[in-house]
């Protein structure tokens, strides 16, 4: 499998860096309690192994990383984003506020930036093949997540819950459906693309054996 080229691994081995050194600073926050918070450790210990994996895929070919550093950039970043929400719950004992936490909010920065390098890393390999699944992947996360934003905003909600008990059902089964298809679609798309950046690859490595 070809590598990216240097600039996209150099970005994603900082990156991965950044990851693992916010895990061991969680680490230290889980550990100060009276009693220590395990859950919260064990979370951001999960951090620290995925960043460290990250780098060790942006800076050299791991064996066991077949399909190359792009999907190994998509696991950390979804491992980032998932303990890192996770590990906010418990040591806050609540999801509120966690958009004004700066570790938080940089942890997703970091999630975000390893899935663009990944998309581009991917669609660089054949971009005529790969720019139209990974462009409108992007459309459909995106207005799922306008969805969710809409449904979660007071304002909307408020409204919402003024109407009849059927109606609000009725509102938010669709809402439901409709965010999920979105979701999904979104999802299929972005495998789709990598699923040809990858079958790109085993031809570049074809042709170059």
């Amino acid at each position: 499998m070809p590598r990216p080229p240097r600039p996209i691994l150099v970005l994603a081995a900082a990156l991965n860096a950044g990851i693992a050194l916010s895990g061991l600073f969680g680490m230290s926050l889980g550990l100060r309690g009276n009693p220590a918070n395990w859950f919260v450790v064990g979370l951001e210990a999960v951090i620290v192994f995925a960043g460290v994996m990250g780098i060790l895929a942006a800076t050299r070919p791991v064996r066991g990383f077949r399909e190359g550093p792009a999907i190994g950039m998509l696991c950390v970043a979804g491992s980032a984003i998932a303990c890192a929400g996770l590990s906010y719950i418990a040591l806050k004992a609540g999801f509120n506020g966690i958009q004004k936490d700066p570790l938080a909010l940089g942890r997703f920065a970091a999630a975000g930036g390893l899935v663009a390098l990944a998309a581009l890393a991917v669609l660089l390999r054949k971009p005529r093949d790969t720019v139209r699944p990974l462009l409108l992947s992007a459309v459909m996360l995106a207005a799922s997540l306008g969805i969710a934003a809409t449904f979660g905003a007071p304002g909307p909600r408020h409204m919402i819950h003024g109407t009849h008990a059927i109606v609000e059902a009725l509102i938010f089964l669709v809402g439901g459906v409709v965010f999920v298809g979105f979701f999904s679609a979104g999802i299929h798309l972005m495998i789709t693309a990598f699923d040809r950046g990858r079958l790109a690859g085993e031809a570049m490595s074809g042709a170059e054996a």
